[in-house]
């Protein structure tokens, strides 16, 4: 998802009360997909200010990039202590070319230190290898157990075996894992 949503955006004073409950059930990390959708990235910034909560961006579209990277920091206004990270072209290429390239842009965009990752689903590292070496600070991987009909009961094993096969095929001993964010600022 890039660029202007075609769904009608929730108020702010929903997704504020959207991500209070998140902070209530003890979440200490949103994670925000897109960029431009419903200026959730300064809403969800204001409402996390004075927790240790912080965000995840995601700048995800290759065609807009240049833009919703510039959206990302007009939003941010300089809070960039309250970033856990950026994720960069989630999952939607597996050119590795485009997804480096997207990654050295926003790093030129945002403050040095700042941590830039992206996130294809695991199953994407064992047919790409490439992901591996794509100019992020640290391997993520996205591992959706019900996207593989697996059992709740199952699914803690799942994920670990998924983790290791990222690590195995990146040959790191590290992988992040990165799960779902099921909210979304529109409607």
């Amino acid at each position: 998802m890039g660029g202007k949503s075609q769904k009608s955006c929730k108020t702010a004073s929903e997704i504020t009360a959207a991500i209070k409950q998140l902070l209530s059930f003890g979440w200490t990390t949103i994670r925000i997909y897109d960029t431009v959708d419903c200026n959730a990235i300064n809403v969800t910034m204001n409402t996390i200010a004075g927790t240790s909560a912080k965000v995840v961006i995601g700048v995800n579209n290759l065609q807009t990039l240049n833009a919703d990277t510039t959206s990302m920091v007009s939003q941010v206004k300089g809070r960039w202590s309250q970033v856990a990270y950026i994720t960069v072209i989630d999952g939607s290429s597996t050119n590795t070319k485009q997804i480096k390239q997207g990654i050295s842009y926003v790093r030129t965009q945002v403050p040095k230190g700042t941590l830039l990752t992206t996130v294809g689903e695991f199953s994407q590292y064992s047919s790409t290898s490439g992901l591996c070496n794509v100019g992020q600070d640290f391997i993520a991987a996205s591992v959706e157990p019900w996207n593989y009909n697996i059992a709740v009961a199952q699914a803690g094993t799942f994920v670990r075996q998924a983790q290791q096969s990222v690590a195995s095929i990146c040959r790191t001993r590290s992988v992040s894992i990165i799960g779902s964010f099921l909210y979304y600022p529109f409607n």
